[in-house]
């Protein structure tokens, strides 16, 4: 009997588990498609929707289906009296073996990513003209560049703060890789205005000093202002009134509209994220990497040197 019960608390506590919400490290989360505007939850600003892609949907109504069925086991294959005690052995379980939430977690965890991993590198062969070669787009780099590293990012996420030193480096260091910035405004407000003045300081050759001005600020999370953004476009040469009237464009409507649609198709639901590829309408999928968070200088590396490989 003791036994029976300590196997079905074990097979609750792993279905809980399985239900944990899961934050990837160095990431800023945000529900991108239900939320009419994007904050971030990993730090102290308002709370998003929870995220998941349309698969762990799936998952997570499975696992919910799963703890449905433990529960209505319990109600039904146990007495009054063994229902309390397996109430009782589940607290202590849970607190002499924390390990078993951690342990769930994590391997649900690298399934998700697994699976985002493998979804979103199909998902850049489909959309790789729009990802690597739209004119739009701030790039740096020569246009027969054989890499192309396509980063998502927002102006006010504490991550992208963390990854930009690294990219400067290997935008420096590396002639043969082309980088093209996605404007990804998760925050919303400032996030959106600074986004659509980096088009606008693109569209007049002030891009790479606008977009290093304002990851050298601490105007993050919050802090970042609109007239922030306007003094430090203006401080690198940015003419704020053709900057104006470019902003009010079709252009950086369509662009800023584009980049979200490619967000979803390939999972993003934050940033920074990095898509790291031969430069090509069809790059070779296994070349392809897709890289979530504030990744090291090692990691990009890598992952560029996996894009560049000859036949």
């Amino acid at each position: 009997m003791k036994t029976n019960i300590k196997n079905t608390v074990n097979k609750v506590a792993l279905i809980v588990g399985l239900s944990a919400c899961i934050a990837v490290p160095g990431y800023a989360t945000t529900a991108i498609p239900s939320a009419p505007s994007f904050v971030d939850v990993d730090k102290g600003t308002p709370p998003t929707q929870a995220v998941v892609t349309p698969d762990q949907y799936k998952t997570l109504a499975s696992v919910i289906e799963m703890q449905q069925q433990a529960i209505t086991q319990l109600r039904t294959g146990f007495n009054q009296d063994q229902e309390k005690a397996i109430e009782v052995l589940v607290a202590k379980t849970l607190i002499q073996n924390p390990q078993i939430l951690v342990e769930a977690v994590q391997s649900l965890k690298a399934q998700q990513e697994q699976m985002q991993n493998q979804q979103a590198i199909q998902a850049v062969q489909k959309n790789a003209k729009a990802l690597a070669l739209d004119s739009t787009s701030p790039t740096v780099g020569g246009d027969k560049a054989p890499v192309t590293v396509v980063e998502f990012f927002d102006y006010q996420c504490s991550f992208c703060h963390q990854a930009a030193p690294v990219v400067e480096q290997l935008m420096k260091q590396d002639p043969n890789v082309r980088f093209v910035f996605k404007e990804l405004p998760i925050f919303g407000g400032a996030s959106k205005y600074a986004a659509e003045m980096s088009l606008a300081a693109y569209q007049q050759g002030k891009f790479e000093a606008f977009h290093h001005a304002l990851f050298e600020s601490d105007l993050m999370e919050g802090r970042l202002t609109n007239p922030a953004v306007d003094q430090m476009a203006k401080q690198v040469g940015v003419n704020l009134q053709t900057a104006a009237t470019y902003i009010q464009s079709q252009a950086v409507s369509d662009e800023l509209n584009q980049n979200k649609s490619l967000a979803q198709a390939l999972g993003i639901n934050g940033t920074p994220d990095f898509v790291v590829m031969p430069t090509a309408q069809t790059p070779d999928i296994t070349k392809t990497s897709f890289l979530l968070g504030a990744v090291s200088a090692d990691e990009l590396t890598q992952a560029i040197k996996k894009a560049g490989q000859s036949e």
